[in-house]
């Protein structure tokens, strides 16, 4: 969420909301990106929760996206290209919860009507692996990008950055030296 916001043009706006058992807003209006001192005000706005037992661990992609639609659509200020990075560690889960199936389903379906590209995104455990793209292709048509390192999440992050924005740089792979190698796309479109 850092980087993106880093990334952001001045007049973009970012909202960011974290989904665990319960949605929490960490930025949850669309904020204008702005000036340097306002971008930088938003970047340290974003830090992981406290007490990571406490925010309990549970995955409820559900919520996440009900609260982007929320976000979406009390949106105000100029009509605008909306995109939703779904940015999770798996599928979902807390016991005795009902399925989130048909909530993602609406919730995504309500995003597409808002005009909103969602872009699902794996954090991958190197113990447990990936999970399995069944999930997000039932729920959301998709098949999310996935990540094991930082690397990888970088990487993932520059492709869907293209995405949405196609003429700026995007992050190719790592040189022979280990640096980082940019190429800037033709302009298109």
């Amino acid at each position: 969420a850092r980087l993106l916001t880093q990334l952001a043009s001045d007049e973009d706006r970012v909202a960011i909301v974290r989904f665990n058992a319960e949605s929490q807003d960490i930025i949850g209006r669309l904020q204008p990106v702005g000036n340097r001192s306002n971008r930088q005000s938003l970047v340290e706005s974003v830090q992981p929760p406290a007490d990571y037992e406490r925010a309990g661990g549970y995955t409820r992609i559900d919520l996440g996206l009900s609260r982007a639609v929320q976000v979406l659509k009390t949106a105000e200020g100029p009509a605008r290209p909306r995109y939703v990075i779904l940015l999770t560690d798996g599928v979902p889960t807390q016991a005795g919860s009902r399925p989130q199936d048909q909530a993602i389903k609406q919730s995504v379906a309500e995003l597409e009507r808002l005009g909103a590209q969602v872009f699902p995104v794996f954090l991958c455990n190197e113990k447990a692996g990936c999970p399995d793209d069944s999930f997000v292709k039932r729920t959301m048509g998709k098949v999310p990008d996935k990540a094991k390192t930082a690397d990888e999440l970088l990487q993932v992050f520059s492709a869907v950055f293209a995405k949405m924005k196609p003429d700026l740089h995007v992050v190719d792979r790592r040189n022979a030296a280990g640096d980082i190698e940019f190429k800037i796309r033709e302009a298109h479109g």
